[in-house]
């Protein structure tokens, strides 16, 4: 699971905590923050809860996943994205 580091309250980062990166709490607020962490990472995996994604978080999802589309290769295929276990069960 994806944890993204959250400015706190008052906008700085001295009191920040580390929330789940989920639709429904990828806001321009918190933009900027999913976007270092995409950059960093070469795996990330969203949550979402379906009744609680606002249109802004789905205009905010769409924007950030054209800004990765432009400069990655997005894959939703989990099985290419893992290499294949050795002596896995079959």
């Amino acid at each position: 699971m994806a944890f993204v580091d959250v400015p706190g309250a008052d906008g700085t980062m001295g009191t920040s905590h580390r929330e789940m990166m989920s639709v429904e709490l990828l806001t321009a607020a918190r933009y900027k923050e999913y976007v270092r962490h995409i950059e960093a990472h070469p795996l990330v995996q969203f949550i979402s809860h379906p009744k609680m994604v606002t249109r802004h978080n789905l205009h905010m999802l769409e924007r950030l996943l054209g800004r990765c589309a432009e400069r990655y290769v997005l894959s939703s295929d989990v099985d290419a994205l893992i290499p294949a276990r050795i002596g896995a069960m079959v």
